[in-house]
């Protein structure tokens, strides 16, 4: 993990802060430990946010293109709730068979 939690967490409660958003490829990064894509090709339009909530600051929740998802296998932090928007289809193997790693992907991935 890049940042640090007591040191965001002091300064959400002095700030009355309920939730950071970050939405650049620079905050993103550092708070998730993954560079998104869609940050690097189209840096002011691109669709990924980290978000933190005071109730839980040691724990990021991802909004992210369902394409681009497995980007957050790569993260280092506490992934919480992962959101995706779009529409991306993914062949599944037999659920008996699948990894550690594919099996979280294939949760990310789920349209719910």
């Amino acid at each position: 993990m890049l940042f640090n939690i007591d040191r965001l967490a002091y300064q959400m409660e002095v700030n009355n802060l309920d939730a950071i958003v970050a939405c650049t490829r620079e905050n993103i990064h550092y708070f998730t430990g993954f560079d998104p894509v869609i940050k690097i090709l189209n840096p002011y339009q691109g669709q990924c946010y980290a978000v933190i909530t005071a109730e839980q600051p040691s724990v990021v929740h991802i909004v992210h293109s369902i394409g681009e998802i497995d980007q957050v296998l790569d993260a280092t932090s506490n992934i919480g709730r992962v959101v995706t928007y779009g529409t991306f289809y993914r062949e599944c193997k037999d659920i008996d068979i699948l990894t550690k790693e594919e099996r979280l992907l294939k949760s990310y991935s789920d349209i719910k």
